[in-house]
């Protein structure tokens, strides 16, 4: 009996040792695949002044919110300042990682709505910051205000000029978000129920 028990003891050991060896390679890879990039700041690509989760915070940003804070204080930012609002930057980020991980922006209405008209706004940006040729608010000018005997007569180009551009500028917005949201349903896989909504 006692050698039926050492022969098991002796596979249970072998096991053991089996199991422990898997143990620590399985730690080492973890510890590559997951090490931390953020004690690596020598290696940062250019622009980016620290890396947070894995995420930039981007040499734009900190220089923004380093002005921001010289303006507010009407001095030049000591390197404690800066140091703070550095920390501040990456606090930021993490927090908006832990939301986002939280179900954040599907789970809080007023946060989807925020996202929502961020990415709104970011679309139509582009469209809505340029200037329209003089012919395009002509053209509009007169398919808004038809010319001819049974007609309203038309105000001046000139009085409603900047009528025409805003609503030169809705119709360039309007387009580009559709343009975008068209994208985006080419390029997404949606699949909706046989019956009714």
């Amino acid at each position: 009996m006692s050698e039926g028990f050492a022969a098991n003891r002796s596979r249970a050991d072998e096991r053991a040792l089996v199991l422990l060896a898997l143990a620590a390679i399985c730690g080492v890879a973890c510890a590559l695949v997951f090490a931390r990039p953020e004690a690596q700041t020598d290696r940062l690509p250019a622009g980016w002044v620290a890396r947070a989760g894995g995420r930039p915070i981007l040499a734009e940003d900190y220089a923004r919110a380093v002005d921001g804070f010289a303006r507010d204080r009407r001095e030049p930012p000591s390197d404690a300042d800066r140091a703070r609002i550095l920390g501040t930057l990456i606090d930021e980020e993490l927090l908006f990682q832990y939301g986002l991980s939280r179900g954040l922006v599907r789970s809080d209405r007023s946060v989807r709505d925020a996202v929502l008209r961020a990415m709104v706004d970011s679309v139509v940006a582009e469209s809505v910051g340029r200037a329209f040729a003089e012919d395009e608010l002509r053209a509009l000018y007169v398919a808004t205000w038809p010319q001819g005997p049974a007609s309203v007569p038309a105000p001046p180009f000139e009085a409603v000029r900047a009528d025409l551009e805003t609503m030169l500028a809705e119709r360039a917005r309007d387009e580009a978000l559709r343009a975008q949201l068209d994208e985006l349903r080419a390029r997404a896989r949606i699949e909706r129920s046989e019956g009714p909504p």
